[in-house]
C-alpha cells in the first residue's frame, strides 16, 4: 500500500481545521491532492475502495462517495472489474489552446467554448462583495451564466453591466458573445481604468452543482472592476473558475512590467527611511 496511505486516518480525522466538512468531501480533497502531486501517477491504479476506506478510517460508502466526486470532476476514470485510475494526463485540458483562450482572451469564443445565461435581471445597485469604495451606476444588468469548455462548466460567472451600455448590445448577443468583447465592440464608452483580483475560495453546495465539482473543491475567485472616465464603475463581475480547469497565462510586453508598484491596489506604504537603521 502506499507509504502515504499510513497516515490518511490522522489527515483526515485529525485536522481540526476542516472537521466542519463532511467526510467524504475530505478524503476526496486528501486524495486529489495526492494525485496533483504525482504520488499516483498518470495511468496508475489507485487502491482498491476496501483499501483507501481503512486507511482512511472511515466506511466504504464514504470511500466510494469521496472516489465518484473525483470520477466527476475528471480526475479519476472507473469502471466495475477495471478499477479506478488516474486519467492519463489530469492537467492536459488546461493546455488546450481553447481553454487558455476562453480564460485569458475577452475577444474569443471558440467552438469549444459555450455559453449557458442561467438568468438575467435588473438590479438597482452592485452586490456588497463587488460594491466597496467604487461610484456605481444608477441600474445594471445583472447576468449570472455558466461557461462550458467541451461540455464541461468550468466558470460560473455573476457580470454587472451599466444598464445604458447593456441595451446598445445586439438583442440576446450574451448567449454566443462574452460580455467584455460586447462592451468594447457595442458600448460606446472608453475604460478609463481597470482593475482585478485573484484569490481562491472552495465551492458550496451551489457552485459544486453547477460547476459539476465536489462540495469544497477549490476554486479560483475573481473580481473585476472597469471604470469609466467619470468614476463609474460600468462592468463588474465575480468568476468562480474550476481549478483544475484554470491557467493564468499573461505576457508583459511593456518594457517596465517588471516594476509592479505603480499597479497595486492598495498602494504600499513608503518606508520611513529617517527611522531605518543601517
Amino acid at each position: 500500500m502506499n507509504n502515504h496511505l499510513s497516515n490518511s486516518h490522522q489527515e483526515i480525522h485529525g485536522n481540526t481545521a476542516t472537521s466542519g466538512i463532511s467526510l467524504y468531501v475530505r478524503v476526496a480533497a486528501s486524495i486529489r491532492s495526492r494525485i496533483l502531486e504525482g504520488e499516483w501517477n498518470p495511468g496508475e491504479q489507485l487502491p482498491k475502495i476496501d483499501s483507501i476506506a481503512q486507511s482512511y478510517g472511515v466506511a466504504q460508502i464514504t470511500a466510494s462517495k469521496a472516489i465518484q466526486a473525483l470520477v466527476a470532476e475528471g480526475l479519476l476514470s472507473s469502471a466495475r472489474g477495471r478499477g479506478t485510475h488516474v486519467l492519463k494526463n489530469p492537467e492536459a485540458r488546461t493546455q488546450h489552446p481553447d481553454l487558455r483562450a476562453a480564460i485569458n482572451d475577452p475577444r474569443v469564443l471558440a467552438p469549444d467554448h459555450s455559453i449557458d445565461i442561467l438568468w438575467k435581471k435588473t438590479v438597482s445597485k452592485l452586490p456588497l462583495e463587488l460594491e466597496q469604495s467604487y461610484q456605481a451606476a444608477n441600474k445594471y444588468m445583472h447576468v449570472h451564466k455558466l461557461h462550458n469548455f467541451r461540455g464541461t462548466p468550468f466558470a460560473l460567472m455573476d457580470i454587472y453591466v451599466e444598464k445604458e451600455i447593456y441595451e446598445r448590445f445586439p438583442k440576446n448577443a450574451d448567449k454566443d458573445a462574452k460580455l467584455s468583447y460586447l462592451l468594447r465592440e457595442y458600448g460606446k464608452v472608453d475604460i478609463e481604468a481597470s482593475r482585478q483580483e485573484l484569490t481562491v475560495t472552495h465551492a458550496t453546495q451551489y457552485s459544486s452543482n453547477l460547476l459539476k465539482c465536489s462540495i469544497a473543491a477549490p476554486l479560483v475567485r475573481i473580481r473585476r472592476w472597469r471604470e469609466d472616465k467619470n468614476g463609474v464603475i460600468i462592468y463588474a463581475c465575480l468568476i468562480l473558475y474550476r481549478s483544475d480547469l484554470f491557467v493564468w497565462d499573461m505576457q508583459e510586453s511593456h518594457p517596465n512590467a517588471d516594476h509592479f508598484a505603480d499597479h497595486l491596489v492598495p498602494k504600499p506604504r513608503k518606508a520611513n527611511l529617517s527611522k531605518t537603521k543601517n
